[in-house]
């Protein structure tokens, strides 16, 4: 699903790999799962309020939100994280706190999981690209057994790390205080 049913390019200006959208965020499809990518291109989405309202009922629809990178920023501004823990990119933290002042904002962790295991249902957000592998993995294996992850991640030749809390790029986000963790 992108903006708008189409071909879309992945990098800035037209740059790197095209991949195709065979639906827009407004078509009207059933999905269980959705995945809010990151990188430059949030950085104008999170003023288009046309597509934070069609990103809102998109979320609306799905059992599970999930975001990797700053994709975690145009979560913030659709308000499906309001009074939630969340983490995003270390790399662009300070920008990622200001799109979301009512985020509960962890720099601390690889990826912050509030999926509910009985229902399936809920919210997981990742730090950066590598985090959200992780991130995917874990869900992954919350939804469908750990040895579905496992191979997974050995079909994909991933050294997969299982423990949110092991992300050892924590330090980008800058100091840890009370006011950052709470967005503040």
């Amino acid at each position: 699903m992108g903006k708008e049913k189409r071909l879309v390019a992945t990098g800035s200006n037209g740059a790197g790999p095209a991949v195709v959208a065979e639906h827009g965020i407004n078509d009207d499809f059933d999905f269980d799962i959705l995945l809010v990518p990151g990188g430059g291109g949030t950085r104008a989405l999170v003023d288009d309020t046309t597509f934070v309202n069609s990103l809102s009922a998109a979320c609306e629809k799905a059992d599970v939100v999930a975001s990797v990178c700053t994709g975690a920023a145009l979560l913030a501004r659709t308000n499906i994280l309001y009074g939630k823990a969340a983490t995003s990119n270390k790399t662009a933290w300070n920008w990622v706190l200001t799109q979301g002042e009512s985020v509960d904002w962890d720099p601390t962790p690889r990826w912050v999981d509030l999926v509910d295991k009985n229902t399936g249902k809920g919210i997981i957000t990742s730090a950066g690209v590598s985090a959200g592998l992780d991130m995917t993995l874990a869900l992954v294996a919350n939804l469908d057994g750990e040895q579905v992850a496992e191979n997974a991640a050995v079909f994909i030749e991933h050294h997969r790390i299982k423990n949110p809390a092991n992300d050892r790029f924590a330090y980008l986000a800058g100091p840890i205080n009370q006011a950052t963790v709470s967005g503040g």
